[in-house]
């Protein structure tokens, strides 16, 4: 990094991947915050650029370091952003399966922590709970839905467990914070 510092090109696209490169050692070393700190300089160094193949690979780096980092949800949006780059290539090779293998890890983690699954709530559990808003009791929002109770009481369940949510109140703080009210 020193190199490419005197000559001018330590916050260029070419040196993008040495800071992955030194990200990745970082993480080898348990220093997880210094690794994603270096890694997403790379990022950032090829976004835009038309280095594509190298900033999926670079992104594919910087998602399990923000997740080593605790920043599961940082983690999953860099390995979207690296799934949608990848849909222009007709063939990625190695980086689809470098893709899926950062997939399949971050979706355990997600399971691990039991991070919330909004966009698993079906259209229904969606009306309860923007009726869950109001003051109404269960059987109140059953009768304005024309639903039963015990469907009501089903999807609140649903949306709790959906939620990683234990009452009412932290339901609709939730759903609203996720952009679902």
């Amino acid at each position: 990094m020193e190199f490419a510092a005197s000559a001018g090109l330590a916050d260029h696209q070419v040196s993008a991947l040495a800071h992955v490169a030194l990200g990745r050692a970082l993480t080898a070393a348990g220093r997880p915050d210094s690794a994603r700190t270096e890694i997403e300089h790379g990022v950032e160094l090829l976004r835009g650029g038309v280095m594509t193949a190298q900033h999926i690979y670079a992104l594919l780096w910087a998602a399990p370091a923000a997740q080593a980092a605790g920043d599961l949800s940082r983690a999953l949006a860099l390995a979207e952003e690296a799934d949608e780059l990848l849909a222009s290539f007709e063939d990625a090779g190695t980086l689809t399966t470098l893709l899926h293998d950062v997939q399949r890890r971050l979706s355990l983690a997600r399971r691990r922590r039991h991070e919330p699954n909004s966009a698993a709530l079906t259209e229904s559990e969606l009306a309860v709970l923007r009726a869950l808003r109001g003051p109404k009791s269960q059987r109140a929002i059953a009768q304005e839905l024309s639903i039963s109770i015990n469907t009501v009481k089903t999807h609140t369940s649903a949306i709790y467990r959906k939620l990683a949510v234990g009452s009412r109140d932290d339901a609709i703080t939730r759903a609203t914070e996720l952009g679902l009210l």
